[in-house]
């Protein structure tokens, strides 16, 4: 919701974290003034202060592992509709060569302990976005 309500205000979802590390605390977390008028908007995301992590002068939202989340706004191709994502790491702290948002499926076993908001499912002819939670098996009724 935050990244939507960013994209609301000002026209475009957020930098990545791939572009900018710091991205969740710097375009999410913070208020912006408009030069030349009083106009303000945001934070769009309120971050409590133990979820915040400084290194080497940058400021990143962490999860309940201490690692940086992560995001990346992805265009699906052959359709102008532009989702935003979020992940973590999970408890190892590792990812697979692939941004985990684009992993069709998941066999580095870097990836099995992720966690999403979505993930990217290719099918046949398309894209969807399709809820994903991974710190569970899925069961036999899934």
């Amino acid at each position: 919701m935050a990244a939507k309500g960013y994209k609301i205000e000002l026209g475009a979802y957020p930098p990545s974290t791939v572009v900018e590390a710091d991205a969740i605390v710097r375009y999410l977390g913070m208020r912006f003034t408009f030069s030349g008028s009083r106009r303000t908007v945001g934070p769009f995301l309120r971050i409590h202060p133990e979820h915040i992590k400084t290194v080497d002068g940058l400021r990143f939202m962490v999860d309940p592992w201490g690692n940086a989340y992560r995001t990346e706004a992805y265009e699906i191709p052959g359709n102008s509709q532009v989702v935003f994502f979020v992940w973590s790491l999970g408890p190892d702290g590792e990812e697979g060569p692939v941004p985990f948002p684009r992993v069709k499926e998941i066999t580095d076993p870097r990836d099995r302990d992720n966690i999403a908001n979505g993930r990217l499912c290719w099918l046949p002819g398309q894209a969807v976005d399709v809820p994903v939670h991974r710190d569970e098996p899925p069961s036999d009724r899934e």
